[in-house]
């Protein structure tokens, strides 16, 4: 079997299996988005539903559009690191790299996996309700499910500073 270095992220045991799947599709830029479907012919107007102001693809859905951006801009700084990516093949290997301890990395990489999630979650709600959610709405959302998991998640291979880290996650709002 051929191995591509995003498994690890995108497989990543902190993740939700949902969010594992829908960031697996993203990653292979097989998302339904509106060019391809405009390509197909199933609908008649390629701009992203978030923003408007281009053809939502892939790489314009989760790190050109606005919406995106203000997504990425936000978990970015709840989890203190610098955003310097422009794809989704790039983004993920800044924030690995960006964070040394694994179990931090790990958690790093499941937000980054959650927040392609509800950025998708969030299109497709633009899609059916005809209404776009707030960016702030959605990363604290974010926030709360990805806690309660890592919650669910304390092993007793986390030591008191990751246990701490989690905790100062949990209370520290996003905006």
């Amino acid at each position: 079997m051929h191995h591509v270095d995003w498994t690890a992220w995108v497989w990543n045991s902190f993740n939700f299996p949902k969010h594992s799947f829908i960031t697996w599709i993203a990653v292979q830029d097989r998302l339904r988005t509106r060019k391809k479907l405009m390509s197909l012919g199933i609908c008649q107007d390629a701009s992203c539903l978030l923003c408007g102001e281009s053809d939502e693809d892939t790489d314009h859905l989760f790190f050109n559009c606005s919406f995106s951006k203000t997504c990425i801009r936000l978990m970015s700084q709840w989890l203190d690191i610098p955003v310097s990516s422009q794809n989704i093949q790039e983004a993920w290997k800044w924030w690995r790299k960006s964070i040394k301890d694994q179990i931090k990395r790990k958690v790093v990489l499941a937000v980054l996996a959650a927040v392609v999630y509800h950025i998708w979650l969030a299109r497709n709600h633009a899609y059916l309700k005809k209404a776009v959610i707030h960016p702030r709405i959605l990363c604290n959302a974010t926030r709360i499910e990805i806690v309660d998991r890592l919650k669910g998640l304390i092993y007793l291979s986390w030591i008191r500073e990751h246990c701490k880290w989690l905790d100062h996650l949990n209370y520290r709002m996003i905006g």
